[in-house]
């Protein structure tokens, strides 16, 4: 769905060239990265336990419903914040989780995988400031 989401905002954007749209389009940009780093949060913490006889209370709604409100607050407030700042901040959040992963006995993360997932967004936020400075083509 975020990538989805993602799609359609850069879609709307391109198409019409408003402010409107070049604010759901960045904001979309965070989605993804956000439901990436849910994704590795409940790999870590699947469930909370709760009291008693009572089962335990899985953290994937809790993690969708986080990335919603987060998605939410990141279009509102889009003009207030540097993107750069934002994607990169969620970049590094979701290569750490990545590195944590190597320490995991259950799952191991290919490191070349890694690497190259990094590197990717590396060079997607470089051609988008190259493009916002105007310098890309």
């Amino acid at each position: 769905m975020a990538c989805c989401y993602l799609g359609a905002g850069s879609g709307l954007f391109h198409r019409s060239l408003t402010r409107l749209g070049q604010q759901l389009d960045v904001a979309a940009m965070y989605a993804p990265l956000l439901v990436l780093i849910a994704v590795d949060i409940g790999r870590w913490i699947p469930c909370l336990p709760r009291g008693g006889r009572r089962r335990s209370l899985p953290t994937w709604p809790i993690g969708i419903a986080l990335v919603v409100v987060a998605s939410a607050l990141l279009f509102l407030y889009k003009w207030s914040m540097s993107s750069l700042h934002v994607l990169s901040t969620l970049i590094a959040t979701v290569s750490l989780g990545a590195m944590l992963d190597c320490f995991r006995t259950t799952r191991k993360l290919d490191v070349r995988w890694l690497c190259a997932s990094g590197a990717a967004l590396i060079a997607a936020v470089a051609c988008r400031q190259l493009d916002v400075a105007g310098r890309f083509g």
